[in-house]
C-alpha cells in the first residue's frame, strides 16, 4: 500500500497497524539500558549471578558433641564496570569534542543568501545545537535510535534583530523510547522516508491520554485517546518538509565487547569472592598445636609438639593468571571498540608529545569518529535541510530563491589534544611562505577560540598600526 492509500483507510488501527511495523532491532531497548546502566548488569541478577550456600554452624551440638551445621545463603561479590558509557562519552567526546561548523558548499554569494546562512546559524545557537547534539548522539550510539522533532512558536519580539521581522522561531525536542516515546519511521519503495509516527503517552489531571502522531510533508495527522473516546487534528504542514530528523545504527558501540565486558565483570568478582576466604595467609599447622602469643605481645610465637609444623597457604601462580586474563579482556574492550584508554594511569608517563604521534596515537578513534560522521551526519545535513525550509516557507518567505540555490554542510572535525607550541610554528611558518591566508590560519590557531572576533582584531590592529605609521 502507498502512503496515500494508508491513510485513506478509516479505521485506526489499521493505519496504526501499517505504520508501525518495522524490523526487530538487534538488541532489545529494554536491554540497551540494563546496559547502559552498570547497576542494572547481570552481576546483579541473582537469577544469573546467586548467592553462595554455605554451611554455617548454629552454636549447638548433637548427642556426640559435635558441632550441628546450617545451610544458609550467603552474599557474593557483585562488581560492574561502567565500558558501555565510556564507550559511548569517547566516541561522543572525539566526534564532538570541536564544535561543527556551517560552510556554504555551493550557492550565489548574494546578499539573500547570507542572510539566509546568518538566520540557520542563529537557530543553531539560539537552540543551543552545540550542546543538544551531543543528547542525540548519546541516544543514538547507546539506544541506536533516536528522533528529533522540529515545530514552530511565536518568536519574541527583536529574536531574528535585523535579520527578519517573521514571527515565529524554530524549537526543537528529542524523542527517544527512554523518554517514553515509541518511534515508527515509514519508507517507501525507493528507501525515503515518507512518513513517521511517534506514540506516547501524558497524563493530565490524572487522566491518561494516549497520542499517535503522524509528520508527512504534506501534513500532521494527531490521533487523541482517552478511554474509548478518541479525536483526530489533522493540519496543513506549511514548512513541506517532515519536521523529523530520524537517526539510527543497527547495533550499540558496545555490542561485539558486551560479552567480553560480562566475563570481567565476573571474573573480577570471583576474584573478590576468593579475596574475602583467602586474601590473608591461612596458617596450617601440622601436629599439636601448645600455645599461642598474648595479645599485644611483640615477636609473636606459636609453640606446637615436637615434629611439628608451621606454615602460610597462599595463592601464588593463580593471581597472576588471573591479572592476566583481566589486562586481555580490558584491552580487548578498548582495542574492539576503537576507544582509547586516557585513564590518567595510562597518560601520565607521556610527556611532551609530538603532533604526528598524537595523530597517529588516536588514528584509531579518529577513523571510528569518521565512520560514526557518515551515520551522525546524514541527519545534521537533513536538519540543515529542514531549517532552511522553515526559513524560506514560513519565517522569511522573500529567501525562497536563496534557499533554493544554497547547499549549506556540516563541516565535522575530530577532537584531538594539540601541541599548542608546535602548531602555532606551523602556522606561523605556513603564513610567512604564502601557502596560508590569514583566516585560515586564524581558524586553525589552539589559541582562539572566537574566529570571528579574532579576524576583526586583527584587522583593527592593522589599520591602527597604518594610521600610527602616517603619523
Amino acid at each position: 500500500m502507498t502512503l496515500q492509500e494508508i491513510l485513506a483507510l478509516s479505521d485506526f488501527a489499521a493505519i496504526k497497524k501499517e505504520l508501525t511495523t518495522k524490523v526487530k532491532p538487534k538488541v532489545a531497548n529494554a536491554d540497551l539500558l540494563k546496559q547502559i546502566d552498570p547497576l542494572l548488569h547481570n552481576v546483579f541478577d541473582e537469577a544469573k549471578r546467586p548467592k553462595k550456600m554455605v554451611n554455617k554452624a548454629s552454636g549447638q551440638k548433637n548427642e556426640a558433641g559435635e558441632p550441628i551445621y546450617t545451610t544458609a545463603q550467603e552474599e557474593v561479590a557483585r562488581i560492574a564496570f561502567s565500558f558501555q558509557q565510556v564507550i559511548t562519552e569517547r566516541g561522543i567526546g572525539f566526534l564532538l569534542g570541536n564544535p561543527i561548523e556551517l560552510f556554504p558548499q555551493d550557492g550565489d554569494d548574494s546578499e539573500q543568501q547570507k542572510k539566509l546562512i546568518a538566520m540557520v546559524k542563529k537557530i543553531w545557537n539560539k537552540t543551543k545545537m552545540d550542546y543538544r547534539n551531543q543528547d542525540v548522539a548519546t541516544k543514538m550510539f547507546s539506544e541506536c535510535e533516536v528522533a528529533e522533532l522540529w515545530y514552530l512558536v511565536d518568536a519574541e519580539e527583536g529574536y531574528w534583530g535585523d535579520l527578519s521581522k517573521g514571527k515565529f522561531k524554530p524549537k526543537m525536542k528529542i524523542l527517544a523510547e527512554s523518554l517514553g516515546d515509541l518511534l515508527y519511521p515509514y519508507f517507501d519503495g525507493t528507501g525515503d522516508m515518507v512518513a513517521f509516527s511517534r506514540e506516547y503517552a501524558i497524563t493530565n489531571s490524572g487522566v491518561v491520554e494516549s497520542h499517535f502522531d503522524i509528520y508527512t510533508a504534506d501534513q500532521t495527522i494527531k490521533y487523541t485517546t482517552i478511554g474509548s473516546a478518541q479525536t483526530v487534528e489533522i493540519k496543513t504542514n506549511a514548512v513541506k518538509k517532515i519536521p523529523i530528523i530520524y537517526y539510527k545504527q543497527n547495533e550499540p558501540d558496545w555490542y561485539k565487547v558486551q560479552p567480553l565486558i560480562e566475563r570481567l565483570e565476573t571474573a573480577v568478582s570471583n576474584r573478590s569472592d576468593s579475596n574475602d576466604y583467602s586474601g590473608a595467609p591461612i596458617t596450617v599447622v601440622t601436629g599439636e598445636l601448645q600455645g599461642f602469643a598474648s595479645k599485644g605481645e611483640q615477636g609473636k610465637v606459636l609453640q606446637v609438639s615436637k615434629d611439628g609444623k608451621i606454615e602460610y597457604l597462599e595463592s601464588t601462580n593463580a593471581v597472576d593468571s588471573v591479572k592476566l586474563e583481566w589486562d586481555v579482556l580490558k584491552d580487548s574492550i578498548y582495542a574492539l571498540t576503537q576507544t582509547p584508554d586516557i585513564s590518567f594511569t595510562q597518560m601520565k608517563g607521556l610527556g611532551a608529545v609530538s603532533g604526528i604521534a598524537l595523530k597517529l596515537m588516536f588514528l584509531d578513534a579518529h577513523m571510528k569518529a569518521r565512520k560514526k560522521e557518515a551515520t551522525f551526519g546524514e541527519g545534521v545535513q537533513r536538519r540543515i535541510n529542514l531549517l532552511i525550509a522553515m526559513i524560506a516557507n514560513v519565517i522569511e518567505t522573500s529567501l525562497a530563491q536563496a534557499a533554493i540555490k544554497l547547499d549549506l554542510v556540516p563541516v565535522f572535525t575530530p577532537y584531538l589534544p594539540v601541541n599548542e607550541k608546535e602548531e602555532v610554528d606551523i602556522i606561523s611558518v605556513a603564513k610567512t611562505a604564502g601557502v596560508m591566508s590569514t583566516e585560515t590560519g586564524v581558524r586553525r590557531n589552539p589559541l582562539v577560540s572566537n574566529v570571528d572576533a579574532e579576524l576583526l582584531l586583527i584587522k583593527k590592529d592593522a589599520i591602527e598600526s597604518i594610521v600610527g605609521s602616517a603619523v
